[in-house]
């Protein structure tokens, strides 16, 4: 996880979070836990695992990044600082002892539950930053944790868990249940699903579940008919600027992530990657994008699957010098979801598509189209 908290952004979130990063946290602390738990990957499979329990009158009743599109960053890192985060070590394959189980019910729970952790010290207040998790603020080595409240489990959900299914069968049964893949990234993170169940930490349950809810999805997808026009779909959020463009065809798809020279980030990565799955589907990881890639590409898949079409379709993704921290992945799915919200440009034919590009990104567009498979395509049919 990457810590910046030498930074002058860094200097000016704890100046005016001032309240938050004073506060003294106790060994123990009795709160409500947002249904959020935290599995680490250091060391696996011996990993650090807890609750997320709240220090603060200010915690809302979702820790679920679902709901905080349209947010500041400073609210985002003021809604974290007010979690603390508990740690004890556990074997992934230890899913039926308590604190397990406890951790289970916490992570399905559709409603606060109140806790009691004992932490061995008192924990420090920081935040941290990732490119893959949101912002995490305190967190400290746990004794043990209580809970005083009974979780709120859709029947559903516990037929999931009990059912002798896979988990990327419960991950979709659960998914046409709720259409919240944030509640099924902290299903699969706790260790509730699947037949042999294990934890599994957070940061590959995020891509996992993103992952394994599109290509059920595509099933579908691949079979409906395509859309009729050239649509572009844009937005733009948190620094991050988002052309969705979808073209008639089968399914295909393509996601560009473009760092700006000046960029706090740009020194750390190429100025540009590029990921590219074909009609069936591809077997590698995105190892250039990571989860951004299974980000913008579920959302894109949500999308047409709610319209029933399919398309060649490719996300272009822009990231300004605004953009001074990384948020996680979330901001990628989010900023593509409310770019699908927003009533689409249409075109005829090729040229007017790339006439608009024009407009509306910093990079030359030839940067972009001697690169795209998609938009390279020039035969009779494709548009």
């Amino acid at each position: 996880m990457n810590t910046l908290n030498s930074t002058p952004l860094y200097k000016q979130i704890e100046a005016n979070l001032k309240p938050l990063f004073s506060k003294r946290i106790p060994k123990n602390v009795f709160g409500k836990s947002p249904s959020s738990v935290f599995i680490g990957k250091y060391n696996y499979p011996n990993v650090f695992a807890g609750p997320m329990v709240g220090i603060s009158e200010q915690i809302t009743d979702s820790d679920s990044p679902g709901k905080w599109y349209g947010l500041s960053l400073e609210k985002i890192v003021e809604h974290r600082l007010s979690l603390a985060r508990g740690e004890s070590v556990l074997n992934v394959k230890n899913s039926n002892n308590r604190m397990s189980l406890d951790l289970q019910d916490t992570a399905l729970s559709l409603k606060p539950i109140d806790m009691e952790v004992f932490f061995e010290r008192e924990p420090f207040q920081q935040v941290n930053f990732s490119t893959y998790l949101p912002p995490m603020g305190a967190s400290g080595k746990m004794e043990k944790f209580t809970l005083a409240d009974n979780p709120s489990i859709p029947r559903k959900v516990i037929s999931l868990v009990q059912e002798k299914i896979t988990v990327a069968t419960a991950v979709h049964e659960g998914f046409q249940f709720f259409g919240d893949t944030y509640y099924l990234q902290r299903a699969l993170s706790s260790g509730a699903l699947g037949i042999e169940k294990k934890l599994v930490p957070t940061r590959w349950s995020i891509t996992a579940a993103d992952d394994l809810i599109a290509k059920q999805l595509l099933t579908d997808v691949r079979e409906f008919r395509t859309i009729s026009d050239i649509e572009l779909h844009s937005n733009t959020w948190m620094g991050n600027h988002f052309e969705i463009v979808f073209i008639p065809g089968t399914w295909e798809f393509e996601q560009f992530e473009s760092w700006e020279p000046n960029s706090f980030w740009a020194a750390k990565a190429k100025q540009m990657e590029y990921e590219y799955e074909p009609f069936e589907g591809r077997t590698t990881y995105a190892t250039r994008e990571g989860g951004g890639y299974y980000a913008g590409r579920i959302a894109c898949v949500e999308h047409l699957y709610k319209i029933q079409r399919q398309a060649r379709t490719i996300v272009l993704r822009e990231i300004s010098d605004e953009y001074q921290v990384p948020l996680g992945v979330f901001q990628v799915r989010e900023n593509c979801r409310a770019a699908l919200k927003n009533k689409p440009r249409t075109f005829e034919t090729r040229d007017e598509l790339i006439e608009e590009l024009k407009k509306r990104l910093k990079r030359p567009i030839e940067q972009y189209t001697t690169t795209s498979r998609v938009l390279s395509q020039r035969k009779l049919t494709d548009f």
